[in-house]
């Protein structure tokens, strides 16, 4: 049975945009709650979180950037941006971004250990549940056409389901309605979701695994849930490594196998790590607190993600985009400015305390 679903044309409606704008801020609002409830100390904190957040936004885009356009892209140029800020998106690419971006900061800002990487693993799931209620409303990341009997979704007139199958000649000509797909974006929901709730439901006990296991553990699930998906995923609907290729005897899209391999690294590593804590009994602290790096290094990273977000060209980042950026930015310079203040009031407390009429020598009377 078919369950009906019509929507006018995509630009008409910014079901998406709304969806990731609550997506983001989920995900930066999940952060934050993490850093609190780990101890993490703010000024170390938030540039890391903006951080892997400008990573995820750009890595999402930059994964279908293919090489030769790399160097003019990172010169400025700007059809180039454009042309990728309006292109297709994948979170693939962009949790690839993110998780580089905290394994080369972390110790810049002074974590020890990996059990930092955990911190990311259910805000992302929760983001990218809430994400597919917009690609579930506009149509985009359908499936295939749903066999006789089963239920799918309809889409309307303007919408990529819609469009895909008229231009397969599967609809004629003024049809009401697409013909109905599989519910991949929502199969996806229950997915993100149900690996989040995973993740909190295992949270005691794996606070006794070694650090970076409960990244593992999501990331590997989110993979291995991806490739089964794949197998209802409309090729046209699917925009990153969409062709096929034979393996061990079986056709899969080259994202599905990206997917496999991933998964099996993943939950391979996830495995041995917790074999080998209850083995040797190693904890690391859920903590990880801030070590004493250098004062100036929070700044510094402040500094280039100002100067990395004016480098990209017009049209990279999206409103949604542009606003969490902003935000997350702001708490950043008032975390320094804070610091720079407190530093002052230490270093030199008469000068700081002038105005207030303190600290004046005694001749000043």
């Amino acid at each position: 049975m078919a369950l009906l679903y019509t929507l006018p044309a995509l630009a008409e409606h910014p079901y998406y945009d709304t969806a990731q704008l609550a997506a983001f801020v989920v995900f930066v609002a999940g952060l934050l709650a993490q850093g609190y409830q780990r101890g993490y100390p703010w000024r170390h904190w938030l540039p890391l979180v903006a951080a892997a957040t400008l990573a995820l936004i750009v890595g999402c885009q930059v994964v279908f950037l293919p090489p030769g356009n790399w160097w003019p892209w990172l010169r400025g140029d700007v059809d180039i941006a454009r042309a990728l800020g309006e292109g297709p998106r994948s979170v693939v690419g962009g949790a690839a971004a993110s998780l580089l971006a905290v394994v080369a900061l972390r110790r810049l800002l002074g974590f020890r250990g990996w059990a930092v990487l955990d911190a990311f693993a259910a805000p992302l799931c929760w983001a990218l549940a809430v994400q597919c209620v917009g690609c579930l409303l506009a149509g985009c990341c359908w499936g295939e056409v749903a066999a006789p009997g089963m239920w799918g979704l309809r889409y309307g007139p303007g919408t990529l389901p819609y469009l895909a199958q008229q231009a397969q000649g599967l609809l004629s000509v003024g049809a009401a309605h697409s013909l109905p797909v599989v519910p991949t974006q929502l199969y996806h929901l229950l997915l993100c979701a149900g690996t989040g709730l995973t993740l909190i439901r295992l949270r005691r006990r794996a606070a006794a695994w070694p650090g970076g296991s409960q990244y593992l553990l999501g990331m590997g699930l989110l993979c291995l849930g991806r490739f089964v998906i794949e197998f209802w995923r409309d090729p046209l609907g699917e925009p990153l490594l969409a062709s096929p290729v034979l393996v061990a005897g079986f056709t899969l899209l080259r994202l599905q196998a990206l997917l496999l391999l991933e998964a099996s690294a993943l939950l391979g590593s996830w495995g041995w790590l917790v074999w080998r804590g209850q083995q040797a009994e190693l904890r690391e602290p859920i903590a990880a607190r801030a070590v004493a790096a250098p004062v100036g290094y929070p700044a510094l990273v402040g500094l280039a993600l100002l100067a990395a977000t004016s480098k990209l060209g017009p049209g990279v980042l999206s409103r949604p985009e542009v606003l969490i950026m902003q935000a997350l930015l702001l708490l950043v310079l008032l975390a320094e400015g804070y610091t720079a203040l407190w530093f002052l009031s230490h270093l030199v407390p008469r000068l700081v305390t002038l105005p207030l009429g303190q600290g004046c020598p005694a001749y000043c009377s």
